[in-house]
This record gives structure tokens, C-alpha cells and sequence, in this order.
């Protein structure tokens, strides 16, 4: 499931301070509606790095002997992503990465740990020179802005998504699509403005083919506390697609096979495949979870709230165990 919010700028400001009111009231006014793609925490972490033991290699025609000595004792499996030689910049000479290093790890550790791989590797101390400490990716780049930061500090494999790079840069949304975002996510910040007091969220569910409103819902936890504006409009939609069931039924030709909609197994209409769902608020984490399991297609949300289920607390679309 895509998930996108409007954005008002940095993050952390305007969101956070809207983000204490859960009420109608809360809603941006006016709406922002320049959206920005949610992914997963993995995507949209920074870079981190580890320490690194890099040494000279002195003669460069001597590579292929020493590496393969050097990869055999420290394979570093956890940086496979890395390349293990590169050309310095500024020396102009090749470096190896010879192992990684703890954190705590000082000058004199970092000599004595150089001098004992050139042992074990069964090297001259002459082969290998001007060992020092680097940062080093710590893992795979996901993203072009976790590449940059990686390929920064050291040569870094990075095998680019297209299509995530699209959807976080939103080149992917036409113009008559952006129209119809903006078309629903406004009826939804309308109806949570308008709703009676206690009503902390207003849903609205679109086809993206025919960019019309299919239903809309609102918040009733006054009449009962699972009633969350989500429920109620997945609940809602179980009853459009049961009626558009009920009618591909009687319109099939007497004796004739009935339609896909006709054929809908028990169950099947209360699913959002296929539809939008555009919600004033940021759904909470069991709002969330019944969008999964409704395979929601795409999810446009407005403020963010404290015990969210998409981009404040948890990121339960990105989840590959639910989708």
C-alpha cells in the first residue's frame, strides 16, 4: 500500500505542532496539498557508517596477489556492498579495506590490528602502507540520497529502484490525477471541518479510473469506540461493491455466464482494491492494519497524529510481512 501526505515544508514543524490536536479543528487551514511520498523507515533512513581499517597498496601491480589473501582472512560479509579497492583521489594510489573496527577502537589498537593482518595475511610490511581509519557505509543504499552519502566517503554498489525514485519524487502523478487528489482531499478536510463535535476524522474512498467519490465516511466512536472513520468507510464500500454484485447479476443475460462482479466470493466486496482512500487525519495503527488487509491501493492522509499508524509511530504499510 502507497501511502502519501500533503506537506507544508520541513516535517518537523508545521506537522509536529498541528500534531497535538486529534480533532476536526486540527486540519492545516489552509490545506497544504503539495504531497510527499511516505516509504519505509528502511528507505528513508540516513546512512550510517562503521569504522573501517584502510591501507595503501604500494604496488599497485601487486592487487590481485594481495587481495584475494586480504578477502580470504576478512571477508566482511556485511559490507558486501562495498568495493573493496578504490583509487584515492587526491594520492592517486589504490586502497584496501582491510577489516572493520569497534567504535572504541584508538590509534595504537588500529596499528597493532594492521600489523597483525599483514601477518596472518603472510605480507611484507612494505606491500601495504599508510594505514589509517575510515568511515565506511554500513549498508546497502536503498535510495539516491542514501547512495550520495554512502558514495561520498567510499566506491558503493547501488542498484537504483526507478520506480521507488519516481514515487518519492512524485514523477509519476499526472496532472489529471493531481486534480483528482486534490478534489478528494479537500472533500475530506471539508466534511472533519463540518463534522459535529467529537468526530476526529473524515474518510473519503475514490476510484482513481473514474477519479469520482465513492463514499464517504465519519468518525462515530461516539456511538461506538471501533467506529473510526476508516471502519466505517471500508464498511460502507462492502456495501457499494455488494450492490454493484446485485446488479451485474440481474443484468447478465438469462442462462448466460455472470460477470466478474457477479462472481465475487464471500468477502471480496469489503476489499479496496483498486481505490484511493483519503483521510483528514493520519490513521491510527488498527485503521491501518484494516487498510492492509483491505489491500487499500493508495492512502493520501493530512495531519499526522502522536499514535499514528503510518508515518508517526509505526510504518505498518511498509511492512513486508503484511503486504
Amino acid at each position: 500500500m502507497d501511502a502519501k501526505r500533503p506537506k507544508t515544508g520541513p516535517r518537523s514543524q508545521p506537522v509536529q505542532a498541528q500534531a497535538q490536536d486529534t480533532s476536526a479543528s486540527a486540519v492545516l487551514e489552509p490545506l497544504p496539498l503539495d504531497f510527499e511520498f511516505v516509504p519505509s523507515r528502511e528507505h528513508q533512513a540516513q546512512m550510517t557508517f562503521v569504522k573501517g581499517l584502510v591501507a595503501r597498496i604500494a604496488n599497485p601491480k601487486l592487487t590481485s596477489s594481495i587481495l584475494p589473501k586480504v578477502q580470504s582472512l576478512n571477508p566482511l560479509e556485511s559490507l558486501k556492498h562495498l568495493r573493496r579497492v578504490r583509487k584515492d583521489r587526491e594520492s592517486n594510489a589504490l586502497e584496501i579495506v582491510l577489516c572493520t573496527l569497534p567504535k572504541e577502537c584508538d590509534f595504537d589498537a588500529a596499528q597493532a590490528t594492521f600489523l597483525s593482518l599483514l601477518t596472518a595475511c603472510g605480507l611484507d610490511k612494505t606491500a601495504l602502507t599508510h594505514a589509517y581509519v575510515h568511515d565506511l557505509p554500513a549498508f546497502p543504499p536503498l535510495t539516491r540520497a542514501q547512495y550520495d552519502a554512502a558514495a561520498a566517503l567510499w566506491p558503493t554498489a547501488y542498484h537504483e529502484n526507478k520506480a521507488l525514485t519516481a514515487r518519492l519524487a512524485l514523477k509519476d502523478i499526472s496532472q489529471a490525477a493531481a486534480r483528482y487528489f486534490r478534489m478528494a482531499m479537500l472533500r475530506a478536510v471539508e466534511l472533519a471541518s463540518s463534522a459535529p463535535s467529537g468526530c476526529q476524522c473524515a474518510v473519503v474512498v475514490g476510484c482513481p479510473d473514474s477519479q469520482q467519490i465513492l463514499v464517504t465516511a465519519l468518525d462515530a466512536r461516539r456511538n461506538h469506540p471501533l467506529h473510526h472513520a476508516v471502519l466505517v468507510a471500508i464498511e460502507k464500500i462492502g456495501d457499494w461493491r455488494k450492490q454493484q454484485r446485485q446488479k451485474a447479476a440481474e443484468t447478465a443475460p438469462a442462462g448466460g455466464e455472470a460477470s466478474d462482479a457477479a462472481q465475487l466470493q464471500n468477502g471480496d466486496e469489503y476489499l479496496l482494491t483498486g481505490l484511493d482512500v483519503f483521510s483528514s487525519h493520519e490513521p491510527c495503527p488498527m485503521c491501518a492494519m484494516a487498510l492492509v488487509h483491505s489491500r487499500t491501493g493508495r492512502l493520501f492522509y493530512g495531519v499526522e497524529i502522536p499514535n499514528g499508524g503510518i508515518s508517526t509511530q509505526l510504518r505498518i504499510h511498509s511492512e513486508p510481512m503484511l503486504n
